[in-house]
């Protein structure tokens, strides 16, 4: 195998791992274990509806004024990975050193971070709009269009990110690659 396959591998199997990791802590973990996601995603929410929020360790950040409560199912997990594996993937093909690639893996693992809890947050917040106007539109508040907003929320924030990344990728790997 020739060096730059060899790398490209490597670095692969690095966001493989990363990911088998993240996805077996989620499968075993409590929404407690979840805070570093969660909190953040507290106080973003709070912040913007200017509703308190406390913790109970059976059901999550619990809203009272709101009527939600932020739950393990709602730390955007499955995006991050999902994430952080597309930044990893993309990496490569703009970058033929490892020291490059390691370093916008890395950058991409925080940016990841920060759009999670971006994506989540919006994600949340829509979904309580939905909820407040369920007296003039009944069906923006089923489960099936909270399923739907969700999705589209997600993919939205993917495609920006994807379409970021790559118009950063190229710039920076015209320097540095």
């Amino acid at each position: 195998m020739k060096p730059a396959a060899t790398r490209d591998f490597l670095l692969l199997g690095m966001v493989l791992a990363i990911a088998v990791a993240l996805k077996a802590h989620y499968a075993q973990c409590s929404t407690a274990d979840l805070a570093w996601l969660l909190d953040p995603v507290r106080r973003i929410v709070g912040f913007f509806t200017g509703s308190p929020s406390h913790f109970d360790p059976d059901l999550g950040y619990h809203f009272p004024q709101l009527h939600i409560t932020i739950d393990r199912s709602c730390s955007g997990l499955n995006f991050l990975v999902m994430a952080f594996c597309m930044i990893g993937i993309s990496t490569l093909s703009f970058y033929r050193r490892l020291g490059p690639q390691v370093l916008a893996l890395a950058i991409g693992a925080l940016a990841t971070y920060l759009l999670t809890l971006g994506a989540t947050s919006s994600r949340i917040l829509i979904a309580i709009r939905s909820w407040q106007l369920r007296e003039l539109y009944p069906w923006l508040a089923s489960d099936r269009m909270h399923q739907l907003q969700g999705g589209f929320v997600y993919l939205f924030f993917l495609i920006l990110f994807y379409l970021l990344t790559t118009f950063l990728h190229q710039k920076m790997s015209q320097r540095y690659a």
